[in-house]
């Protein structure tokens, strides 16, 4: 579990990624895109995979529905040895749950926090995606940066890829003067 921008999504993702890289069947399901797409019976039919990656459980767990069907997926996945990853904001604990049943699961499942990132872990995220974009994010552009704007990961990172593309558009090398110009800050 950890806050918005934690890293919870990427995670999950890595995991799903790790699994198929080694042959396993694994699926994201990002729930709180799923809430108002899909019904609770999208967990139902999971039981060829080998990985199940379940983000945001938190955005779906206020209804009983959604409770019966993550507590029969979790039962089925712990009988046929699935192994089931799920994320949210809050530990298990803390989650909104009417079914006691799921919560003694859930509770019972290893659980982690991601603590939040600081300033200059995002500094280093940031130079590490700027150098796989094939750009060199200097520690004084990446602190400028993180002054200039919101300090939400996800959005710093689509800022650089804005960058990306006006770097190859411009022909322009990525400094503070060139950001500055092309966010007008």
């Amino acid at each position: 579990w950890g806050l918005a921008g934690s890293g919870r999504s990427h995670l999950l993702q890595a995991v799903c990624n790790q699994a198929h890289d080694s042959g396993q069947r694994s699926l994201y399901l990002p729930l709180s895109q799923l809430r108002d797409e899909a019904a609770p019976e999208v967990l139902a039919d999971l039981d060829q995979l080998d990985v199940i990656c379940l983000d945001d459980i938190d955005d779906v767990v206020n209804t009983e529905a959604w409770q019966l069907a993550l507590f029969g997926l979790y039962n089925r996945c712990h009988q046929r040895g699935i192994r089931l990853v799920v994320s949210a904001r809050v530990p298990p604990a803390q989650l909104s749950l009417s079914l006691a049943d799921l919560r003694s699961r859930l509770s019972a499942m290893t659980v982690f926090q991601l603590p939040p990132y600081s300033d200059a872990d995002k500094a280093r995220i940031l130079q590490f995606r700027a150098e796989r974009l094939g750009m060199v994010l200097s520690d004084k552009t990446a602190r400028f940066m993180l002054n200039r704007s919101s300090r939400e990961l996800t959005y710093l990172i689509e800022r650089l890829a804005n960058l990306d593309r006006q770097t190859l558009r411009f022909q322009r090398r990525l400094t503070i003067p060139f950001i500055k110009e092309i966010f007008r800050w």
